[in-house]
């Protein structure tokens, strides 16, 4: 008897420790998705409609409800609750460690992709074949769109500092990112860029880059130019 008390509490104290680290490693994500994506990324992974998180955070959590229920079901001699709890915990673990692999291949299919481009900030650039376009993301509250506000009134060659009026829409060209495409790059039979082009982005601020957060969940505006030289 002894001997199962000494091995239920010390399954309880393990989930302890994985209830306090799961809800670190929660806490480093929120942290982490609101320095590199901002304030508005974060309200979206918290969202009570965010399921994916939602489910993320139950598969973090769920191997420390596993040993609790074991800890408790030894204690209380309930044999047939701690063989589930038993089954329960592996079966967790298991999905945390495919989640972590699915991840870890994303990753690694990420660095590929990256090595086809170099991206870096500019100061000037010029646009090539009138090939600039303004962009919009609109927040409606209940619904939201994005689609191009148009190109006219975008100069020849921009610079840091100037402001774009396109209709009704103005952005002062705050950051300059561009992009080179180093690799042929494709996608479900859809070419993406051929090696040699240059792309280049403007935003008034970081966090309307549609790149960092992909999400048309608030009004931003930013300038896509698929044919461009820095200057």
């Amino acid at each position: 008897m002894q001997a199962i008390n000494f091995v239920a509490k010390t399954i309880r104290t393990l989930s302890i420790v994985w209830f306090v680290l799961g809800c670190l490693v929660i806490l480093l994500g929120v942290i982490m998705t609101w320095y590199s994506k901002g304030f508005w990324a974060v309200q979206e992974m918290l969202s009570p409609f965010n399921l994916s998180n939602f489910f993320a955070v139950a598969i973090t959590l769920a191997p420390g409800y596993a040993l609790l229920k074991l800890a408790d079901a030894l204690e209380n001699r309930q044999w047939r609750l701690a063989i589930g709890a038993g089954l329960v915990l592996p079966a967790s673990l298991g999905v945390i460690a495919l989640v972590a692999y699915l991840a870890y291949m994303s990753n690694q299919e990420t660095d590929r992709e990256s090595k086809k481009t170099r991206e870096h900030k500019v100061s000037s650039i010029k646009v090539m074949n009138a090939s600039a376009t303004m962009y919009a993301d609109r927040n409606y509250l209940v619904t939201s769109a994005r689609g191009p506000v148009g190109s006219e009134g975008i100069s020849q060659v921009i610079k840091l500092g100037d402001k774009i009026t396109v209709k009704d829409r103005s952005i002062t060209v705050n950051h300059i990112f561009v992009t080179e495409i180093l690799e042929d790059m494709a996608w479900d039979g859809k070419t993406l860029g051929r090696r040699g082009d240059v792309h280049c982005l403007l935003v008034e601020k970081l966090e309307d880059n549609p790149s960092v957060d992909e999400n048309a969940n608030r009004n931003r505006l930013w300038i896509n130019i698929t044919d461009c030289k820095p200057e």
